[in-house]
């Protein structure tokens, strides 16, 4: 926006899905690691897998086959076998929906939608009405102050992923941060600071299962499932303990709409190469000590003046949120430093320094802006982009800093080419086309879709520039490139050509960020 308003994890249960008739997972698994197996006894006996736990040796199974009622199973690992098992058609709950070990040997069977509990010996001897208490005891956990509302919170930890990092906070030790840089992947279960993991490759192929050992800094060997298609594999549930990792994989066969569910029990300890993990712990007064270097870091290269919730005398924003905690801003201020090391050395300077009454520029970072996700000025000498922590994004920070960048395009056409840019860029509009300030057109319901990159691009030939310049960078990185209508391209070509053209930073460069997404 411009000089106006502006503008977790792994699934844990999946679809009931019966009817087999898909190939046994087992023939696609690399058969390389000697520690795992198929437990057989259960999966030959079950096609719906509703929960599963671990206590020690014992692993505890809810499964549910056809038109059957909800079956419990003991299986005991260390022996291989099914120690105890029943059916639950009487055990008393209108809807079982999960069973847990309990404390002193105790199994418990829940019906979390009356709230109701049911207990069991580890033999699944019923022993009676059980207390009913929520599996989820996360208000009630410690938590560090630091932590926002992008964490996943869990019963032992509290997970944030991001696609360069993970940060993960136990909660016994609230005010330490474990950040490792493997992020896409999805934290499944956690048992005394042992992580189970899972990762997708890149091309979606494998499934690639880890235990991550935060306390020692050690990830253990890594279980591969290969040939795999991403969208009909996954997993259904997971639990760690000390000595197994327990999971159930699902491969859906699209031909038949059916499944196959099988568990795989894999003593970790006994195959583990403990490769070290990239990781780093960090505490509170790290992340501030962080924060106060990047912002010199920004000052020093672009001379951009970052300020933290300062109250801003706003007159587009009825209510701004402040109180960025030093997590969110360590988030939003690397983002901000990664951005803007994109441009060509001397280019944000260029964006100010040919102006002599103007003297740099300011990004003020708050927590939230009321309705909007930032929004820039550039009138009377200021230069400033306000960015709200809770909405900020890669397509936000490019939108807004372009709004910046055409100060001095519009300036080099009307000094040098004795034009105004900004007649140009709307020649290439509709004939009967005029842009109607904070009024959206829905573009691919009417006849301009062919010349807008977006519905807001609609509101004003200014964000027209930068939510096309939004989308070239947001696309820059991409793998697959978009298809784009003509006359959108001819916008392209014209705002690629404007930024070379006023920044002598950019003329002589090979290849300019924005310019990879044409290029692919």
């Amino acid at each position: 926006m411009k000089k106006a308003k502006s503008i977790s994890a792994i699934t844990l249960l999946l679809s009931i899905i019966f009817l087999c008739g898909c190939s046994n997972i087992t023939n696609i698994l690399n058969k390389n690691n000697s520690a795992h197996y198929e437990i057989t006894s259960i999966s030959k006996n079950a096609e719906y897998y509703s929960s599963i736990d671990i206590s020690e040796d014992n692993i505890l199974f809810l499964t549910y086959k056809g038109t059957e009622d909800y079956l419990l199973s003991v299986y005991n690992a260390e022996k291989n076998k099914v120690t105890a098992q029943t059916n639950l058609s009487d055990c008393g709950l209108d809807n079982v929906t999960e069973a847990v070990f309990g404390n002193e040997n105790e199994i418990i069977v829940y019906d979390n939608i009356d709230e109701k509990a049911i207990a069991y010996d580890l033999c699944l001897n019923k022993k009676g009405d059980a207390d009913y208490v929520s599996d989820l005891n996360i208000e009630d956990a410690p938590k560090s102050e630091l932590l926002t509302k992008e964490f996943d919170f869990r019963n032992g930890y509290a997970v944030s992923q991001t696609e360069n990092k993970t940060i993960c906070v136990f909660y016994d030790e609230p005010g330490k941060f474990y950040i490792s840089n493997s992020g896409n992947s999805d934290f499944i279960d956690e048992y005394d600071k042992k992580v189970l993991k899972l990762n997708y490759t890149e091309n979606d192929r494998e499934i690639i299962i880890s235990v991550d050992d935060y306390k020692n800094g050690v990830s253990s060997n890594t279980l591969k499932f290969n040939g795999l298609n991403k969208l009909s594999v996954n997993i259904q549930f997971g639990k760690i303990s000390d000595k197994y990792a327990v999971f159930v994989l699902t491969n859906t066969n699209v031909q038949t709409d059916g499944a196959v569910s099988i568990p795989y029990i894999w003593k970790y300890n006994d195959d583990s190469m403990n490769n070290q993990l990239d990781l780093s712990v960090k505490t509170k007064e790290d992340f501030n000590k962080d924060n106060e270097n990047i912002i010199k870091e920004i000052n020093d290269t672009y001379a951009i003046k970052v300020n933290i919730d300062e109250v801003i005398e706003d007159y587009w924003v009825n209510e701004t949120e402040y109180g960025i905690n030093a997590l969110q801003l360590n988030s939003i201020l690397s983002d901000i430093n990664t951005y803007l090391a994109l441009f060509p050395d001397g280019f944000v300077n260029e964006i100010y320094s040919y102006d002599k009454n103007n003297d740099g520029i300011k990004f003020d970072i708050v927590k939230r802006i009321e309705g909007i996700s930032a929004y820039a000025v550039d009138f009377n000498e200021d230069m400033m982009i306000v960015f709200g922590y809770h909405d900020f994004c890669k397509g936000v920070f490019f939108h807004e800093f372009m709004h910046l960048i055409d100060n001095r395009i519009s300036d080099f056409y009307t000094e040098n080419y004795h034009s105004d840019f900004y007649g140009e860029w709307c020649s290439l509009n509709p004939n009967d086309f005029e842009y109607i300030d904070d009024e959206y057109r829905n573009i691919d319901s009417e006849d301009y879709n062919e010349y807008f990159i977006s519905n807001y691009a609609t509101s004003d030939m200014v964000e027209d520039t930068a939510d096309t310049f939004r989308y070239l960078c947001e696309n820059a990185d991409s793998d697959d490139k978009e298809n784009i209508s003509n006359n959108v391209g001819k916008k392209i070509e014209l705002l690629c050509k404007a930024i070379r053209s006023a920044y002598p930073s950019a003329a002589n460069e090979k290849e300019l960020y924005w310019e990879k997404a044409l290029n692919k």
